[in-house]
């Protein structure tokens, strides 16, 4: 944490997108608690967190009498929390290397980790593991037990799901839809909402199938994915009916599946 200014301010966080930081500012300040957006430092460490600088950029500050209310404040909303003994290099050394050199899959230690924290700290820790060898296997199985189990929060599903898709979707996609299967509803209800992250044929086939499932929350689910991939369709699907009564609908969902080139 870097220390008070002369005004008795002290930075809280570093993001290089204004708009997010008077978010955040208008956040604290709801709570209460007087906060300042100013221009950047040459060098920042959130809560230790990072390792790198991030260089030139706006901060928030708040006063350093306030500064726990506010950790706070951001962390119950999901925005940035205090990683222990913080630090992606301290991350990927103390937790992600032992699991990779024992082979082991148990990643419940680091989805804890990464579950209170900012999206720029996980998106930073995701781009170093797939720097490793084994990396990118680490966190498919990473997010098929987040997807099976509810392992981590949603928003971590969310940003793993996008880190994924970005580097390795094809291989991702595979791996998700292995569990479509899956007895439990609401691991199914998770895979219909990760899928919808992913702009692959596989994903679309894979959602079109659970349209078909026996649980309506899962078919929802599934329907508001192929929404969002197929930028507005329905074909009249209703998720509420029995699929014996929606076949029509399933196959021109089908159709537009092997069609579906994002």
């Amino acid at each position: 944490m870097v220390d008070a200014d002369a005004t008795g301010l002290v930075a809280i966080l570093f993001d290089s997108n204004d708009l997010m930081l008077h978010e955040y500012k208008s956040l604290l300040e709801s709570a209460g608690i007087q906060a300042f957006v100013e221009g950047g430092m040459q060098e920042f460490s959130m809560f230790g967190a990072n390792l790198r600088p991030f260089g030139s950029g706006p901060v928030l500050k708040v006063r350093k009498g306030q500064l726990e209310a506010a950790k706070q404040v951001l962390c119950e909303n999901g925005v940035v929390c205090d990683v222990p003994e913080g630090g992606v290099a301290r991350i990927i050394e103390r937790v992600v290397q032992p699991i990779l050199q024992s082979g082991s899959s148990d990643t419940t230690q680091l989805a804890a980790l990464l579950d209170g924290v900012s999206k720029d700290f996980r998106e930073l820790v995701f781009a170093e593991i797939q720097e490793l060898e084994g990396g990118s296997g680490l966190l498919r199985g990473m997010l098929s037990a987040s997807v099976e189990q509810g392992m981590g929060s949603e928003a971590q599903r969310r940003d793993l799901a996008q880190a994924l898709c970005r580097a390795h979707p094809q291989a991702t996609c595979q791996a998700l839809a292995e569990l479509a299967a899956l007895p439990a509803t609401d691991s199914r209800v998770r895979l219909a909402r990760t899928l919808g992250r992913f702009a692959q044929p596989q994903a679309a086939h894979t959602l079109v199938s659970l349209l078909a499932d026996a649980a309506s929350d899962v078919r929802d689910e599934a329907l508001e994915s192929l929404f969002v991939l197929s930028r507005g369709k329905s074909f009249d699907f209703a998720p509420e009916a029995d699929p014996a009564g929606t076949v029509e609908a399933r196959n021109r969902w089908q159709e537009w599946a092997e069609r579906y080139s994002p």
